[in-house]
């Protein structure tokens, strides 16, 4: 093993300095998506009852969407809007996407179903401004 300049030697990052500079990062994005989840998501915020609560929930879905493989500060917070937008983890049509071998990257499957999402929020919002109107008798014969 070579040996080490005294001068340096003070300034080489240990393995565990390392982990816990890693864990120290983690838990500052989990602040911010604990916050995020706060201003765009009230209701999933209110339900989880206290911060530790909902701060315990977001760690769960931020590892579920590095399980499906995604790693940047992005694409898991957009991973924790889908999730959170869906109200369920698993719905039938998101599975159906992960599953998708046309989509070769943890990244395009997560567009995807974004897209997806997109379009069932704006389907959904259509048929309730056509069902207000059918109940308002306003629909053209």
């Amino acid at each position: 093993m070579t040996e080490l300049h005294p001068a340096i030697a003070p300034f080489l990052v240990q393995e565990t300095q390392l982990r816990i500079l890693g864990e120290s990062a983690f838990q500052q994005f989990l602040t911010r998506m604990v916050a995020h989840v706060q201003r765009y998501f009230p209701d999933e915020a209110a339900r989880a009852g206290d911060e530790d609560a909902l701060r315990q929930r977001v760690a769960q879905l931020i590892a579920g969407g590095q399980r499906r493989g995604l790693a940047s500060a992005q694409d898991l917070c957009r991973y924790l809007n889908l999730i959170l937008a869906t109200g369920s983890e698993e719905p039938a049509w998101l599975r159906d996407v992960w599953s998708d071998p046309w989509c070769s990257t943890p990244q395009s499957r997560l567009n995807r179903a974004l897209d997806l999402l997109q379009r069932r929020l704006g389907m959904q919002a259509h048929n309730a401004a056509a069902r207000a109107q059918f109940d308002a008798g306003e629909m053209e014969s």
